[in-house]
C-alpha cells in the first residue's frame, strides 16, 4: 500500500535504499552504495510494514544539523502556557509563521538560579520585539505545570511573574533535540539499558525565523553563559 502523498516510484526506490541502509547498519557498517532516504518517507515505510528498529538504528537514522541557518525551523505542536496563566495542549509555531518573525529561545530549566534574569530581561524589551512585528517564545523541558507554577512566584521569591509570552513546554525533549540544542543524547549500555550522556535539558540557544519558516540566526550558549 502507498502512503498518500508518496509518489510510488519514490516509495520503492527509498524503500529499496532503506533496506540496504538497515541492512549495513545491522551488520555494523556505514552504507556507501545507498541513496539517502527521506526521514518522512522511512517513517511511513516503517508505519505500514510495522518495523521496529533497535534504538542505535533509528538514532543514526535521524537528522542532526549543527547549524539550521537556512533551513526551515522544525515546526511543532507542544503544551505551552499563554499570557502568564493560560495553559494550551496544543500551541504551534507554524500558526506564527506567515504572519510574524520569531524569536525562538530556549533555556535550562525553571526555577533556577541564573534562568529568572534571562526572562524577565526579554520580558522588558517586548515592547519593542511587538513594535517589529516580531513573537517571543521561550522553551525548556519543564512541564507546562511547572511553567504555570513558575510564572505565579514573585520576582521576589525567585519566579518570573509578570512575563506574558509562550512559554512551551518540551516535555518529551523533541523539540529541543530537532533545534540541535539537547545537551545530552540517549543510548544503550552493553546490558541493554536505557542510558543517557548528559543532564538532557537544553542549552541556551536562541533562533530567529523569519515570516517563510527559515531560520535566519542561530546562537548557542552552554548553560552558565546568560545571553
Amino acid at each position: 500500500v502507498i502512503p498518500t502523498g508518496v509518489e510510488p516510484v519514490t516509495y520503492c526506490l527509498e524503500g529499496i535504499a532503506l533496506s540496504i541502509e538497515l541492512r549495513d547498519l545491522q551488520a555494523g557498517k556505514e552504507s556507501k552504495g545507498a541513496p539517502k532516504v527521506s526521514l518522512p518517507v522511512r517513517a511511513k515505510i516503517i508505519g505500514r510494514a510495522g518495523l521496529f528498529l533497535p534504538f542505535q538504528v533509528a538514532k543514526r537514522l535521524a537528522p542532526t544539523h549543527a547549524v539550521l541557518v537556512g533551513r526551515k525551523a522544525p515546526l511543532f505542536t507542544a503544551p505551552a502556557v499563554l499570557d502568564g496563566q493560560r495553559i494550551v495542549p496544543d500551541f504551534k509555531l507554524e500558526s506564527l509563521i506567515g504572519t510574524k518573525t520569531i524569536v525562538l529561545y530556549f533555556y535550562p530549566k525553571d526555577f533556577s538560579g541564573i534562568c529568572p534574569k534571562e526572562l524577565l530581561a526579554f520580558q522588558d524589551q517586548l515592547p519593542e520585539f511587538e513594535k517589529r512585528n516580531c513573537a517571543v517564545l521561550a522553551c525548556s523541558v519543564d512541564s507546562d505545570v511547572s511553567h504555570k507554577a513558575w510564572l505565579n512566584t514573585p520576582v521576589s521569591e525567585g519566579g518570573i511573574q509578570g512575563v506574558t509570552y509562550p512559554l512551551i513546554s518540551d516535555f518529551t525533549k523533541t523539540i529541543t533535540a530537532q533545534y540541535g540544542v539537547l545537551a545530552g543524547e540517549y543510548d544503550y549500555n552493553e546490558e541493554g539499558h536505557l542510558i543517557c550522556d548528559g543532564p538532557m535539558i537544553p542549552y541556551r540557544g536562541l533562533f530567529v525565523i523569519d515570516k517563510n519558516g527559515l531560520v535566519q540566526h542561530q546562537v548557542v550558549n552552554f548553560f552558565t553563559l546568560v545571553r
